[in-house]
């Protein structure tokens, strides 16, 4: 299988990938998956409960949080989403050497190495 993706990908004079809205997705050391792709439309009771535990730590200083990171503390933005990763899955969570978009996570496995930076 390996040899026919690199005679075809010889074949393969560019690739556009789009992800507009926020998404992120953990990989290990050879650049596989770990846990859940985080996107924007996140429902889950898990992220709201570690939405409502950021809220807790800040005490009021939401706004401040926000002018600093330039995200605000919602289900459909990363602190929350983060938490609830490392706490509900956290062996998972511990196998995560970093965390990248859709888009490079996918152009990474399609070129068949552990990172594809997107230029």
């Amino acid at each position: 299988m390996r040899l026919r993706i690199m005679r075809v990908a010889r074949n393969i004079v560019s690739v556009g990938f789009d992800s507009f809205v926020m998404n992120l997705v953990g990989v290990d050391e050879e650049g596989r998956w770990v846990g859940p792709l985080m996107t924007y439309g996140v429902n889950d009771e898990g992220t709201r409960r570690e939405v409502e535990a950021c809220k807790n730590i800040l005490k009021g200083r939401e706004k401040e949080y926000h002018q600093t990171t330039g995200t605000v503390i919602h289900e459909s933005y990363l602190p929350g989403q983060l938490r609830n990763f490392a706490k509900s899955r956290p062996e998972e969570f511990g196998r995560v050497v970093k965390f990248t978009s859709i888009a490079t996570a996918v152009l990474s496995r399609w070129c068949m190495t552990a990172y594809c930076p997107i230029r």
